[in-house]
């Protein structure tokens, strides 16, 4: 090709290109973004997360969610949206709870006990929950604080993507069955999509017009890998994230003395992050463990994983 043709597909190449690489705000909103398969969805959130304004871990922002009654009020307008929205990010937006955390790719990796769990009656040789729940998947996960570093009320969380072909990610969202915690150590506590009654669960209700209690997973069963409705799905009554039993960490962790978030920082790719138990309604029934949660990338702390990634909650 000679110079002067090369120039005169200039621009047609340029918009090529453009058309090629999308940008974040447009892209991860689109109708095109959702019909990825897993693997692709997961790789632009991914990308729009570790470029997306990282924090200096030296300042994080630490300041805590709620500093008055009119954020909460407020929140009423941007509370209904977080169960409404199907996406995986919304407009920059004031967050009243989990103002702060940091993300992390994982995957879902599917707990087969075997014969021997079979034979011993601990578990089932393999756990009845449908969906992904079967399927395991690739995914990304945000821990985060309830009500940011505040003294007395320093409640973990965690909230989990899992990414489904053609069609919209599926999340789970949990916190300590007990609520606030006496230690600072994000990995101490189990965290548990069922939680005791809290002193805002009256305004939650008024808020979101949702359960404030149970965050229930039946969307997670309802839908395999593939991006294929289920016949017959079968969901967990509640999920316990059990912090897993190795975990190494590339530096002490100084947990209470430095930002949850550096301590988070040291935990290598490869490590499982959380053990996944079901429970039944049936006390009579032992919990399951089903899955297990093991990250595959080192903690990003940005801005747009606080400001931007969506997780929807489900009524």
């Amino acid at each position: 090709m000679t110079l002067q043709t090369a120039l005169r597909h200039a621009p047609a190449t340029l918009l090529l290109c453009l058309l090629a690489v999308p940008a974040f705000g447009q892209s991860l909103d689109s109708a095109d973004y959702q019909k990825l398969d897993r693997a692709q969805k997961r790789n632009l959130l991914w990308k729009a997360i570790t470029e997306g304004d990282p924090y200096d871990m030296e300042k994080l922002p630490t300041k805590g969610a709620i500093t008055g009654a009119l954020r909460l009020i407020w929140g009423k307008f941007s509370l209904r949206s977080t169960f409404d929205d199907d996406l995986d990010i919304r407009p920059k937006r004031f967050k009243v709870f989990h103002r702060w955390g940091t993300a992390v790719k994982v995957r879902w990796e599917v707990a087969q006990p075997g014969i021997v769990g079979g034979l011993l009656g601990t578990q089932p040789a393999r756990h009845p929950y449908t969906g992904v729940f079967k399927d395991g998947t690739v995914g990304i996960a945000r821990l985060s604080l309830g009500l940011g570093d505040v003294k007395k009320l320093w409640a973990p969380g965690i909230g989990v993507k899992l990414f489904v072909d053609g069609q919209p990610s599926v999340n789970i969202l949990a916190i300590p069955r007990a609520g606030a915690q006496p230690t600072k150590n994000f990995m101490a506590p189990n965290l548990d999509t069922k939680i005791d009654p809290t002193p805002l669960d009256g305004f939650l209700k008024w808020a979101a017009k949702a359960d404030p209690t149970h965050r229930k997973t039946d969307n997670v069963a309802a839908i395999n890998a593939k991006g294929e409705a289920v016949a017959n799905p079968k969901s967990p009554f509640r999920l316990e994230f059990r912090p897993g039993t190795s975990i190494q960490y590339s530096g002490t962790p100084h947990w209470g003395f430095e930002d949850f978030r550096v301590s988070l920082q040291r935990i290598p790719a490869g490590t499982v992050l959380y053990e996944v138990w079901a429970v039944s309604d049936d006390a009579h029934v032992k919990p399951v463990k089903i899955a297990r949660l093991r990250t595959e990338s080192a903690f990003a702390a940005t801005k747009f994983q606080d400001r931007e990634l969506h997780f929807k909650h489900v009524r």
